[in-house]
């Protein structure tokens, strides 16, 4: 079912709306944000669940910070692999991200509005307030003592590394089933062509390559597009284009990507805190 909620702004000038639809097997986000980020900056898609308060959000996709009309596919088992269901999601908080810090843009609420930012930094203002808040003092249903102990754990690896195994493996296994192809000068990667325009692996980074007008366009001429795992540690991966070199079929996507016989490649790496762009073979 489809449901659609007005954006709550955080930021002065920031509004908008957001579509959640499930499927089943994935949920599907659609926002219209019109805000004043900076050019250089990310924005963060986060997604959080009032039941589990306490629980580190799942980051769901990054954008450009120019970005005004933004998608997300969150998978299943994605979600299954940090401790969330997928009915549990009713929050969504997108964020600035820029070498300074990140501080919360708007929050996105399908059911109860609440306290979805404060995990991002130990102090934090309430919006349309100058009155900060100190995460030192407990907040009414908020045991944020367990909060920090997750969270604590998570920079540390504890938390962060299962996920990113688990996705590794995950994504591994689910495209060893398709064909493998070669593509000369990137044997590094392990490649299978993948003859349908799904995101393999229901993962976001993958969806967020392959949904644009052009790409699927380009993925509907040719028939198929590419996948694959670097064979020295499985947790980078790439989706690879095929086209010809002066037609960018990803544009979203194009600082992280690279031409090589015939497919523009797009890096992905299972970090332990979420999926991360990054421009194929740099490691």
């Amino acid at each position: 079912m489809k449901k659609t909620v007005v954006i709550s702004p955080y930021v002065k000038g920031v509004s908008g709306t957001l579509d959640h639809e499930s499927d089943g097997g994935c949920i599907t986000v659609h926002i219209r944000l019109n805000h004043s980020a900076g050019e250089d900056s990310i924005l963060r898609l986060y997604a959080l669940s009032t039941a589990h308060a306490v629980k580190m959000p799942y980051l769901a996709e990054m954008f450009d910070g120019r970005s005004e009309d933004m998608s997300a596919l969150i998978g299943k088992d994605d979600l299954n692999a940090v401790g969330y269901a997928m009915e549990d999601i009713d929050t969504y908080l997108i964020t600035e991200y820029s070498p300074e810090g990140e501080w919360a843009l708007a929050g996105a609420f399908l059911g109860l509005e609440w306290c979805a930012p404060r995990f991002l930094q130990p102090k934090y203002k309430l919006p349309n307030s100058t009155q900060s808040v100190s995460t030192d003092e407990p907040l009414p249903n908020a045991p944020l003592s367990k909060a920090k102990e997750i969270l604590d754990e998570r920079r540390n690896g504890a938390f962060g590394a299962e996920y990113a195994d688990a996705a590794a493996e995950r994504f591994g296994a689910e495209v060893s089933v398709y064909p493998v192809v070669t593509i000369k000068g990137c044997d590094m990667y392990r490649w299978h062509r993948i003859d349908n325009a799904a995101p393999i692996g229901l993962l976001s980074s993958v969806a967020h390559i392959i949904k644009g007008s052009r790409t699927r366009s380009i993925i509907g001429t040719y028939g198929y597009y590419v996948a694959g795992v670097c064979r020295r540690d499985a947790h980078h991966i790439a989706v690879g284009i095929p086209s010809d070199i002066h037609i960018d079929p990803s544009p979203q996507v194009s600082d992280c990507s690279r031409f090589c016989d015939g497919y523009h490649i797009t890096g992905i790496f299972f970090a332990k805190d979420g999926q991360y762009f990054e421009k194929y073979l740099q490691n």
